[in-house]
């Protein structure tokens, strides 16, 4: 998942997905043929591989997240050399149960406001700054801050 994608996997999120399936078929079968005596590892290793599906339904959401995040990653990488004179933000969203999710670092146009949008399941902030350095700086100062309030872990979920 960490290889940059082909030309054809970005615009076709159904290459990434057959990849990303054999790609974990393999670590399954490796790792189910390390845990057992050498004589049982190559049928540990088969019924490994055959039991993928189980773990693709689970890992399917997180995967495509994956792919779309790679997928935007060019456009992102070439807004950020330019140095566009557009602001960039971050969000936090603020949930009944006391957690706050912290989003990653994006662009917005440069007439874009802070604000707060009141939804079902959350609270969401968005704050914009004048450029990427100072949104990234910010962001880890957030983060920071909510770790202390929430404990020690170490994630962007707390």
């Amino acid at each position: 998942m960490n290889q940059e994608p082909g030309g054809e996997e970005i615009l076709d999120q159904e290459i990434f997905l057959k990849r990303a399936k054999i790609q974990l078929a393999e670590v399954l079968s490796r790792r189910a043929a390390f845990t057992v005596r050498p004589e049982y590892r190559s049928k540990y290793s088969r019924a490994a591989a055959y039991c993928v599906e189980e773990f693709w339904g689970e890992l399917f959401i997180p995967i495509n997240l994956i792919w779309g995040h790679l997928a935007n990653l060019p456009y992102y990488r070439q807004k950020i050399r330019e140095g566009t004179p557009g602001s960039f933000a971050f969000e936090e969203s603020y949930h009944p149960d006391g957690s706050v999710v912290v989003s990653e670092v994006y662009p917005v146009d440069a007439a874009e406001q802070p604000e707060l949008v009141v939804r079902l399941h959350c609270d969401v902030y968005r704050e914009i700054f004048p450029d990427y350095h100072t949104a990234v700086a910010n962001r880890k100062i957030a983060m920071e801050l909510i770790r202390q309030f929430h404990g020690e872990e170490k994630n962007d979920r707390i």
